[in-house]
């Protein structure tokens, strides 16, 4: 199972591979940085793709109560990012299981890198709750500091667990 809040906080299964491969606008031109006072009505989104670096990866599982995974169990992790092969960054998490019925979760994110950091918060299941649709790995942009403070957006984990999409809205 592909969950941030479970096996998702390791090198493998954090899902957020920050490795800032491609940093560019939704017409592929090159992002400008993106700032608390920068929206204009014609700004269009800055996405930055993502891989995270494996070999420079940290995790720890806090198994509380029923051994395995289970309610409490919490997720922590770091992981080295990387652009072009680069060192970009660093990611860094805490996922806390909270329903294991619908594998429900809620993460708290950081991405350090260079102008200020970006913080990512989210949390739903990876089972239907009757007619509502499970939430998959998908966290909000809450804000961040410097060139990034006031950023909002959404992240989104891909299918491999490895990468990840930061949309940033204008």
């Amino acid at each position: 199972m592909n969950t941030l809040s479970r096996t998702a906080v390791g090198a493998t299964a954090f899902g957020l591979a920050v490795a800032v491969s491609a940093c560019s606008t939704q017409e592929g031109e090159a992002a400008a940085p993106v700032t608390s006072n920068s929206p204009s009505p014609t700004a269009e989104a800055t996405v930055l793709e993502l891989t995270m670096d494996p070999a420079r990866s940290e995790q720890e599982m806090v198994d509380v109560g029923k051994k395995g995974d289970s309610t409490g169990d919490r997720n922590l992790a770091a992981t080295t990012l990387l652009a072009d092969g680069e060192v970009a960054g660093r990611l860094q998490g805490d996922c806390v299981t909270l329903d294991n019925e619908y594998e429900g979760h809620l993460c708290s994110m950081v991405v350090v890198v260079e102008g200020g950091t970006i913080t990512l918060v989210g949390g739903g299941t990876h089972k239907p709750v009757g007619p509502v649709a499970p939430t998959g790995d998908v966290l909000a942009v809450t804000g961040g500091t410097g060139e990034h403070a006031g950023a909002s957006g959404e992240v989104t984990v891909g299918d491999d667990g490895q990468t990840l999409t930061i949309t940033l809205l204008p």
